[in-house]
């Protein structure tokens, strides 16, 4: 991932209580033992995955690069928000539904500065805890 601060990434995904999967290119940015860490995308438990982000409302993807894997491959109907560098490379199966395009660091620092979201979905904690990774939150 594009970063020169990483730990603004963290620090977004915990403000919010967001679920999150990596890429293989973007391993180690979060650890993979967060309570929130749903593992990297297409790899192991890639069926409860999929169930996973098909109970979203929405899926950022934050400098997220298809090279790697295509949203086309398993995003299926969930609209994405992509915040990169770069426009999203899509086909017109993908639900685009806002581009942020320039800085990477202060897009993701924007986005943890904004007032803390409440993830109320029950179906995440349920889906996580099948894969085995879901851990409640102090507080």
């Amino acid at each position: 991932m594009r970063m020169k601060t990483p730990g603004s990434l963290c620090a977004f995904v915990e403000r919010h209580g967001i679920p999150f999967a990596t890429t293989t290119m973007a391993k180690g940015l979060i650890d993979e033992d967060h309570p929130l860490s749903v593992g990297c995308i297409e790899r192991a438990k890639r069926q409860v995955q999929r169930a996973f982000l098909g109970s979203a409302d929405l899926v950022i993807g934050l400098g997220y690069d298809t090279i790697e894997v295509e949203y086309e491959a398993w995003v299926g109907s969930v609209s994405v928000l992509h915040v990169d560098i770069e426009r999203a490379d899509v086909d017109a199966t993908v639900n685009v539904v806002h581009e942020v395009v320039g800085d990477l660091d202060a897009s993701v620092e924007r986005l943890a500065a904004l007032p803390p979201a409440r993830n109320a979905r029950p179906a995440a904690g349920a889906l996580l805890r099948r894969a085995g990774k879901w851990r409640p939150q102090p507080g």
